[in-house]
């Protein structure tokens, strides 16, 4: 933006801020970029151009970056520091002192990038360092962390020069070169840290290991021959599962006692190099003419969201409610509404301006794709209204790919509503593909794929996706619900093993009580032939295994979000904090935690005696089905798989 900023300066004044308030916000699209400001409409378009711009060039690195982004990335753009300061993040209660940033989280959200021209240069590191990651995240599987900082890092001084027909990226971080002229770490401990890692915790940007993992990733793009190569060579191998430190000797060729000699020498040199691609003149960006006037209802919405994504939600508050009042057949700010609802756990009132925002906008994909995922992110739903969710859900997402084909993020959660419904599971196979082919760096899309060919009665192949999941270091979150499908894949088929031996072995009783009944039933005629008024004792021919039913039991319905396992309850342990149920499925033992007992859904079925709850090991393990709510970061760090919601005892011969 660079470009932008000197052209705007010139017309912008020091006390531009009470004018801003009586001029009209416009809106320009790109691909995947939707520009909102004030400033003229060649401005805006010359910001969406270098968002795009700036996808493209780490695209030339990884190919997944150049595909459609999953969400539409909305850009924001402020004239001045008083213009941008309702807008910032707090601090100690007071606005954050940046020129700009970017609130890129979820692929399955959209991003945000706010930025004020007066100080867009200062803060420009940061939006493209956090907009990097994002679209990294989306292009590639398996990112250690070193290289994911540091690729965010590399990317992060991107310049646009000689009026935008050019960009450098990869110059040097001074404050970088600085620590590490001071200190330096082995390459072996760098490639070693993972999320859990202390040294990635430290929470700051200007720590060892950011310089570090920048300085590593400068020297193998820069310095290095066939740089790009080397490290598309070491994720590949890592996605394989080979352990990192020997996918970088294989892909560098260098042992690691090498590679420290070699990037010691490397960040003591006085000079860096830099690289400068030459951009395409065509980037597919609404001309200035097609800008879009939007209504104030629309831009009061709009500027509320983005003081609600900060977290100053009580002025965001203020702001929604006068424009949804305001606006009321403006879709933006019935969504606006419906979202600030949801933040403010009033989730009953969402629904009616969430179902208006749809109608009244059947064309925007935004509006209809945040329908559709809320509703199957629903709650506390029956299995009846589930599935009535699921079908509507079905239908926005249709309208939503309609307009954007290309949205990996849609295709998942269409496919994901197809699973819910358990119908159209050859389409839900091949969107999920489609999705992965969209985003391969997305590992939650694989574990959907895996799940249909479950359902699919193809084990097999599901079970080799799990199992390559499982071995992640990466994304524990990932791995770690990889292996509780293992776990409970295991148990079913061993349950349907096990069934199949009782019906093997109840259909050999069967045919031996029939022979021996079909004999006795001979003899006794025989016997009645030759003695006509003797007694006759024929024994009773058995039910057969089709006359007699196991008991079968209608258990809880796992709603959206929630996991459920089988296996064996080993400990209740209950204490200030709160309670801990601990299931042994397979050879593993999962943790799930409650705020209290009351807050768990205990139900038993099938079982003679009355079921005691008690607190702390269970001297014989219970059979159960555990039903939790999918862990946060805090609980997975801690080793927990989520949120307990329900415990269901069941006989210990019950076939899950």
């Amino acid at each position: 933006m660079s470009r932008i900023l000197a052209t705007l300066l010139l017309a912008l004044s020091v006390g531009a801020s009470s004018a801003s308030a009586a001029r009209s916000w416009q809106l320009i699209r790109g691909p995947n970029v939707v520009v909102i400001g004030q400033q003229s409409a060649k401005a805006l378009r010359e910001a969406a151009i270098e968002i795009e711009q700036f996808r493209m060039v780490v695209g030339n690195l990884f190919r997944g970056a150049k595909q459609p982004l999953p969400m539409p990335t909305l850009v924001y753009l402020f004239d001045d520091e008083n213009a941008l300061k309702p807008f910032v993040p707090l601090y100690h209660g007071k606005p954050a002192v940046v020129g700009g940033y970017c609130h890129c989280g979820s692929s399955d959200d959209v991003s945000i990038i706010v930025a004020g021209l007066a100080r867009y240069a200062e803060s420009s590191a940061i939006i493209f360092h956090e907009y990097a990651h994002l679209l990294v995240h989306t292009a590639v599987r398996d990112v250690p962390v070193w290289l994911n900082e540091g690729l965010a890092e590399y990317y992060s001084t991107f310049a646009l020069k000689n009026g935008g027909r050019q960009a450098d990226i990869g110059r040097p971080i001074a404050r970088h070169v600085q620590l590490l002229r001071e200190r330096l770490l082995p390459v072996a401990q760098l490639l070693a840290v993972d999320q859990t890692s202390a040294l990635y915790n430290e929470g700051e940007r200007r720590s060892i290991f950011y310089a570090e993992s920048w300085a590593l990733t400068h020297y193998l793009l820069m310095e290095r021959p066939n740089g790009a190569s080397i490290v598309n060579r070491y994720l590949t191998a890592v996605a394989a599962g080979t352990p990192s430190e020997k996918a970088f000797v294989d892909a560098t060729g260098v042992s690691l006692k090498e590679m420290d000699t070699e990037l010691l020498r490397y960040v003591t040199r006085p000079t860096f190099s830099a690289l400068t691609f030459v951009l395409a003149d065509r980037v597919d960006v609404d001309e200035p003419e097609r800008a879009r006037t939007i209504s104030a209802a629309e831009a009061e919405a709009r500027l509320g969201d983005v003081q609600m994504r900060v977290g100053r939600i009580n002025e965001a508050a203020v702001r929604i409610e006068a424009a949804a009042a305001a606006g009321p057949d403006v879709a933006q700010a019935q969504l606006a509404l419906a979202l600030l609802r949801v933040r403010q756990e009033r989730k009953s009132d969402a629904w009616a301006p969430l179902e208006k925002a749809a109608a009244l906008a059947p064309d925007d994909f935004i509006a209809q794709y945040t329908y559709a995922l809320t509703l199957l992110r629903r709650e506390g739903e029956s299995e009846a209204q589930e599935k009535a969710s699921a079908e509507r859900a079905y239908a926005a997402l249709t309208r939503a790919l309609a307009v954007n084909p290309q949205s990996a993020s849609a295709l998942a959660w269409l496919a994901y509503a197809d699973l819910v419904l358990d119908v159209r599971l050859p389409e839900a196979r091949d969107a999920t593909r489609r999705a992965m082919a969209l985003a391969p760096g997305r590992l939650d899309y694989r574990i959907q794929l895996a799940q249909i060919y479950v359902r699919q009665n193809d084990s097999a192949e599901g079970r080799r996706l799990l199992a390559d999941l499982a071995q992640v270091k990466t994304d524990e979150a990932v791995a770690s619900r990889a292996r509780t499908l293992l776990d409970r894949l295991d148990e079913h088929e061993r349950a349907v093993a096990e069934q199949r031996a009782r019906e093997a072995a109840a259909r050999e009783a069967a045919a031996r009580e029939a022979a021996a009944h079909e004999a006795a039933l001979r003899e006794a005629v025989v016997d009645a032939r030759a003695d006509p008024t003797a007694a006759t004792s024929i024994p009773p021919r058995l039910p057969t295994p089709d006359d007699s039913k196991l008991p079968t039991f209608r258990l809880r319905k796992v709603r959206t979000g929630e996991e459920r396992a089988y296996g064996e309850l080993v400990s209740i342990e209950c204490g200030a904090s709160g309670v801990r149920f601990s299931l042994r499925v397979g050879s593993r033992v999962i943790v799930a935690v409650a705020k209290r007992m009351e807050d768990v859904e205990l139900a038993a079925y099938g079982n003679d005696k009355e079921l005691a709850i008690a607190c702390g090991p269970r001297a014989e393990p219970d059979a159960v089905y555990l039903t939790w709510r999918r862990a946060d970061a805090a609980q997975r760090a801690a080793g927990i798989v989520g949120t307990a919601v329900a415990v269901e005892f069941v006989p210990r011969d019950y076939l899950p």
